[in-house]
């Protein structure tokens, strides 16, 4: 990863599968922050919790997000590996 310094143009999503609902979870929602590095074939690389939404939601997060997909960052229309931070969001309706 490096500094781009021409034109930037950060990751784009293009395919985010929700995540399983928690079985055991006692609250009906919650929201996980992740960071990772989008790497330049657009796949999530080293996924970790930035801000807990709590057990089992942290893990059934990332658990998801491994299996995003996104447009790569690119400087100057080069893919470039960029990090990023990604909001898991959790809700049940009954």
């Amino acid at each position: 990863m490096g500094n781009c310094s021409l034109i930037f143009m950060p990751p784009q999503a293009v395919s985010t599968p929700n995540p399983m609902f928690p079985p055991t979870a006692r609250d009906r929602q919650s929201k996980v922050v992740l960071w990772m590095i989008v790497d330049i074939k657009g796949k999530p690389q080293n996924v970790k919790v930035s801000r807990s939404g709590g057990e089992p939601f942290d893990g059934l997060a990332m658990t998801a997000v491994r299996d995003w997909r996104f447009k790569p960052g690119t400087c100057n229309g080069e893919p470039m590996p960029t990090p990023i931070s990604v909001e898991v969001k959790f809700q049940i309706y009954r």
